[in-house]
């Protein structure tokens, strides 16, 4: 009899059956036996164990996910229940996908050309892998197809498939519990016509080109919609509706020119910064949407919990199950970073923003904690970010602004990074300005 186990898709997917305690720890110290230095365990996976597939569409914007631009993700979003306002750790793609599989904001720490071993097992799919999982991916032409570290993040064992046409036409090859993640299409607008600054804003184009940009982009938005819908076909024709939790997300957005900016990189604005997040499956609610601010951080500790895995301890990010089955989640913050240029800190409706470069400073990275340029937003009032109240409320701009800079002074040194020279010219093919990360 061929053994069974159930389904776990996010696109960013995720996984989760009814939702269970949060798991101890790994590397807690009130559980010893579950360190980050302890041997790995005997799989957990059972006959009820959830396969998992994640769709992480590259550059996604929350409000492309609509009936009219994209139906079968908005399908999807009808299906289970979607999370309104969820924020990306970071404003490109290395360190949104990374802070993803790490279930934190990643640190240089976690950016380099090579992750170093004992990190990459603490990222979700050596986890995953360690508890039985049986583990696949997909990058097809990507930015992250050329980092030359991309396989290692997924281990030797997993399988990669060319695109996710191809996983979808292969879906009854893999041994179950499966989990899938998919980074296959990228909404990046190729033929940009504007050469993008990490470092510094440039004149925006006119506004006919910006026009042709938001064309592109929604053009690229319906090819994603339909790889997608096509591999959700797929899934269902594999048998795996019933059994398989699908988690929608990406790693960040994308500007059409709000604040001065186009594009994605250094800026943590909240056209960047807010991504979709979608959760389908057995245990989930059917069309109910979560106002609850949340992460893409939170969708590795989600997945674990509904596998029954524990969550290693230096996760910052939490379960969300308990918000679709009546409970709530611990008070938190929200950080971004983009490579010591810019940073952004998130408590309730309060949004601090330091961001040099808005106001013409050309602050070098690596600098970013000497205050250059503050903003101070009141989302709840003012959520296209228009007023600037550091002024008006010095106080609250003060603790936050000092807040920010104690978290980003316990981070690793991002002038540490070091990038293969392959991976500097897809930099450049995939629309950033030069050859440095996130810009």
């Amino acid at each position: 009899m061929r053994y069974r186990g159930r389904m776990v898709v996010l696109l960013l997917a995720c996984a989760s059956t009814s939702a269970p305690p949060p798991p101890a720890a790994i590397g807690a110290p009130s559980a010893p036996a579950a360190s980050a230095d302890a041997a790995p365990r005997p799989p957990l996976t059972t006959p009820t164990t959830p396969n998992v597939v994640i769709l992480d569409v590259d550059s996604l914007r929350d409000d492309a996910v609509e009936p009219h631009g994209a139906p079968a993700l908005a399908r999807l979003a009808a299906e289970g229940v979607r999370f309104t306002t969820t924020r990306a750790a970071a404003g490109w793609t290395l360190p949104g996908f990374l802070s993803l599989l790490a279930g934190r904001p990643a640190e240089a720490d976690l950016l380099g050309e090579r992750i170093p071993e004992p990190l990459r097992d603490r990222l979700l799919p050596a986890l995953m892998t360690t508890y039985g999982y049986h583990v696949a991916y997909t990058w097809g032409d990507t930015l992250l197809a050329s980092h030359p570290d991309a396989g290692a993040w997924f281990g030797a064992e997993a399988r990669s498939f060319p695109t996710l046409t191809d996983a979808g036409a292969h879906l009854g090859e893999l041994s179950e519990p499966f989990f899938f993640l998919a980074h296959d299409v990228d909404l990046h607008p190729l033929d940009r016509r504007v050469e993008l600054s990490g470092a510094a804003r440039l004149e925006l184009p006119s506004e006919a080109v910006r026009a042709e940009y938001r064309s592109e982009y929604a053009s690229n938005v319906a090819r994603a919609d339909a790889a997608v819908g096509a591999f959700l076909t797929a899934l269902d024709a594999a048998g795996h509706h019933d059994d398989t939790l699908v988690v929608l997300t990406s790693d960040h957005g994308e500007s059409f020119g709000d604040h001065g900016w186009m594009g994605h990189g250094v800026n943590l604005h909240e056209d960047v910064l807010r991504v979709p997040l979608v959760i389908r499956g057995p245990g989930v609610p059917a069309g109910r949407n979560i106002t609850t601010a949340v992460g893409t951080i939170d969708v590795a500790p989600t997945l674990l919990a509904a596998s029954g895995i524990p969550v290693y301890a230096k996760m910052t990010g939490q379960a969300l199950q308990p918000l679709w089955t009546g409970g709530a989640l611990s008070e938190r913050t929200f950080y971004a970073q983009s490579n010591a240029v810019a940073a952004a800190r998130v408590e309730g409706d309060l949004k601090l923003l330091v961001l040099p470069p808005e106001c013409g400073d050309d602050t070098p990275a690596g600098t970013l904690r000497k205050p250059a340029c503050t903003w101070l937003f009141d989302l709840a009032a003012d959520p296209g970010e228009t007023t600037n109240l550091a002024a008006a409320r010095p106080d609250d701009a003060r603790r936050l602004r000092d807040d920010l800079f104690g978290w980003l002074g316990a981070q690793s040194d991002p002038e540490s990074l070091r990038q293969s020279q392959e991976f500097k010219k897809a930099l450049r093919k995939h629309g950033y300005f030069d050859a440095e990360p996130g810009k």
